[in-house]
């Protein structure tokens, strides 16, 4: 990912640092989030009746995975999309664990709100077998499902209309039910009560995967902080 701007484009007031897309205080900061030092794992892990040896043990191998688990996630380069993407992971786990059915109905909107927007300025070519006012209506049925509790009817008419209009039979098939259809999937999800609770604790990740070359990512900084700019700013004052 190559940004444009010399300036962190998370805090947006400390230079870069090569060769990553963020300056070394967010870069530290988010490092932090992932790999913690032994006192940290010693104090908020629960060793209740374990030798000591085996508590040892424990956190070491929990100082290497996180280390390992690092190295994966960012193979020694951190940008702007990586950070936002993990502190809202973040923020996503703290509200759907301690909060009231409302607080977290209300994050799912956002969250609806978000990749609709994503999911509207995405090539319509990279959906295969919907058309651009299918993708529209989907995505709109979504957010007003949240919106308003209304029927998921609607979306299941625009889903099955979708589904018609794939002449090959074996894949209409394969894609009965709740199944995927090709990039349709990302559209569909949006709808999946029992399932969307699961959903957002990686979806960030997976939609960004999957979709990012679709959207530049200037247009990708713009919707995260569109959309989640107190979220965003709270951890940059964070210490």
């Amino acid at each position: 990912m190559e940004l444009n701007s010399k300036l962190c484009q998370v805090c947006r007031k400390n230079p870069v640092i090569v060769p990553n897309g963020v300056c070394s205080t967010c870069y530290n900061k988010l490092k932090g989030m992932i790999i913690h030092d032994y006192q940290w794992h010693r104090s908020n892990d629960c060793f209740d009746d374990i030798p000591e040896n085996e508590i040892e043990k424990h956190i070491l191998y929990e100082m290497e995975k996180e280390q390992e688990d690092w190295e994966h996630l960012y193979n020694n380069r951190v940008d702007a999309i990586d950070v936002y993407i993990a502190v809202l992971d973040n923020v996503s786990a703290e509200i759907l664990t301690n909060n009231p059915m409302d607080i977290c109905r209300y994050w799912h909107q956002r969250q609806v709100s978000f990749v609709r927007d994503v999911l509207l300025l995405v090539d319509k070519s990279f959906f295969h077998y919907a058309t651009p006012i299918q993708v529209d209506e989907f995505v709109n049925a979504a957010t007003e499902f949240w919106k308003h509790n209304s029927s998921v009817q609607k979306a299941m008419d625009i889903l099955n209309s979708i589904r018609l209009s794939h002449s090959s039979h074996s894949i209409m098939d394969k894609t009965f039910g709740f199944e995927p259809l090709e990039h349709e999937e990302y559209i569909f999800y949006l709808m999946i009560k029992e399932e969307f609770d699961w959903e957002w604790c990686s979806w960030f990740e997976v939609i960004y995967k999957k979709i990012h070359k679709s959207l530049d990512d200037s247009s990708w900084i713009e919707l995260f902080r569109k959309h989640f700019t107190n979220e965003i700013n709270e951890w940059i004052e964070e210490k």
